[in-house]
């Protein structure tokens, strides 16, 4: 697996907010194909973090799911994402066992 390509990209979180949210998104290659990747960052006060994560739903990923982006990450889990690049990572590496319904990962940190 390696990253083939990313950027980052930051802004207010809303007009005149005082937070901002940042975007991480990469190309990740893995055995010959090839996955957008995208993480979320937002600050929600008190210097913690909510993270999302995505995976853009294509013909790489081998199951189905109604959902054009597979999603990573709940909003009441804050100042962590290690949890929810490992399940990406998992995901990509073909164990889809962790994502349900139309296409959330049920992993916890």
């Amino acid at each position: 697996m390696k990253i083939v390509e990313h950027s980052v990209r930051r802004w207010e979180s809303y007009p005149g907010a005082d937070t901002e949210t940042c975007l991480w998104e990469a190309g990740v290659e893995h055995e010959g194909e090839y996955y957008e990747v995208r993480m979320e960052a937002r600050e929600v006060g008190a210097d913690k973090m909510y993270y999302m994560g995505y995976i853009r739903n294509t013909r790489c990923i081998k199951a189905y799911f109604s959902d054009g982006w597979l999603g990573f990450g709940f909003s009441d889990i804050r100042g962590t994402c290690k949890y929810i690049l490992k399940s990406m990572r998992k995901v990509i590496r073909g164990d889809y066992s962790s994502i349900k319904g139309a296409g959330h990962s049920v992993d916890m940190p």
